[in-house]
């Protein structure tokens, strides 16, 4: 089971107008982005067989995601991208 890394020592990232440290995400390969925030988080999506991308992956994983695409954390309470938005979505790592 792979480990998060201490915040302080996480890379950033900003979606839209919202930083983020974070080393990677998980991605069901159709629409779901998962940023890892901490480790229950990543324990929780690796219990549900997703797979984990490097946080510099985000964008192009996006870009590739079918129409009904957002952006969450594993619990869904930071909505980093709404699911169908159809406007311009920043994603910039730091």
């Amino acid at each position: 089971m792979a480990k998060v890394r201490p915040l302080q020592e996480r890379e950033m990232v900003r979606i839209n107008d919202t930083l983020i440290r974070s080393d990677e995400f998980a991605w069901d390969g159709c629409h779901k982005l998962y940023v890892v925030t901490d480790q229950e988080a990543r324990d929780q999506l690796e219990g549900y067989g997703y797979d984990f991308f490097p946080i510099d992956e985000l964008k192009d994983c996006w870009d590739r995601s079918c129409g009904l695409r957002f952006i969450s954390d594993a619990s869904l309470s930071c909505d980093y991208v709404s699911q169908s938005f159809e406007g311009t979505t920043r994603i910039t790592v730091i």
